[in-house]
This record gives C-alpha cells, structure tokens and sequence, in this order.
C-alpha cells in the first residue's frame, strides 16, 4: 500500500472531518487511522481527545498494562501520559477491514507500529523499531465527522505450538 507524508493511502485523497454521505466506509476507516496516527506521533493531546465522541462514553484501550481510559477527562489523561513518554507511536495498516453497521463503522486494521525515540533535542526521530500491531475500533458520525466510541490496539501473538 502506498502512502503520502502524514501516513495516509495515497487513494484517500480526503481530510478530516468526513461526513457519510461523502465517502465510503474505507476511506473513513483509512483518515480516521491516520489522524489518529499524525496526533499521536505530535503529541497533540486535544487533537487525540477531539477524534473520539463527545456525546456520551468512549474508550481508548492501549496494548499495555494500564493503558484504558472511559470518557473524555480519562482520556485526557492517558494521552498527556502517552505524550510524555520518551517515544512516540506511529502505525501503518497493512490490511484493513471495515463492516459498515447500524451505529457506525467497524474497523479492524493490522499493520505496523512504529517506535520513534526521543532525541537529544527534543524531537522525535524515525523509528527504531517496527513491530506487528492490530488497531481496532467502532467509528460513529458525529459533530460533522467521524470519531472513535471504541478504539483498541494491540499486538498480535502467535498462538504456542
């Protein structure tokens, strides 16, 4: 899959927000992927915050220990922690699954998550490592646009022989 700058499929050539009768549930699936990428890998807490739903609970659950957060100050607190880290995160889908459904749209992506160190000056350089990651989630119209009720990431394992 080829992809621009920000991570994005180079086949959606769209931005966020993005209203249902614009595009198909894929290119939902594949901004809403990518714009949660681009505000994790900047730290931009209030744009992490902003892409899940506002009108009732929504869930962020991370792949390690502690990281689950229900509703919007709980999430504002994951993700200031998340920013705070020494690394960022970033992700790339390499197989995307999207059913459309009543409530929304489900998404099952599985690619790769990049780690990128925090240098010396500050910023944050290219990934050190690449490792297989799963994000998943139900995404609802709302405000305009498309947010997470439910966004889950976790890396896969083989099943023991």
């Amino acid at each position: 899959m080829t992809t621009t700058s920000d991570n994005r499929p180079s086949s959606w050539p769209v931005t966020w927000p993005v209203a249902a009768r614009d595009l198909d549930p894929e290119a939902v699936a594949g901004v809403a992927l990518a714009d949660f990428t681009a505000a994790v890998l900047s730290g931009d807490v209030e744009a992490l915050v902003d892409q899940f739903c506002a009108d009732g609970d929504a869930v962020y659950a991370g792949s390690e220990v502690g990281e689950v957060a229900v509703g919007a100050i709980a999430l504002h607190e994951l993700f200031s922690d998340l920013a705070g880290r020494d690394e960022r995160y970033s992700f790339v889908a390499e197989s995307l699954v999207v059913v459309p459904g009543a409530s929304g749209v489900v998404v099952l992506a599985d690619g790769r998550l990049g780690v990128h160190p925090r240098r010396e000056d500050g910023s944050f350089g290219p990934p050190d490592e690449q490792l297989p990651y799963r994000a998943s989630g139900l995404l609802e119209e709302e405000r305009g646009g498309w947010r997470w009720r439910y966004f889950q990431g976790s890396e896969p394992v083989e099943p023991p022989a």
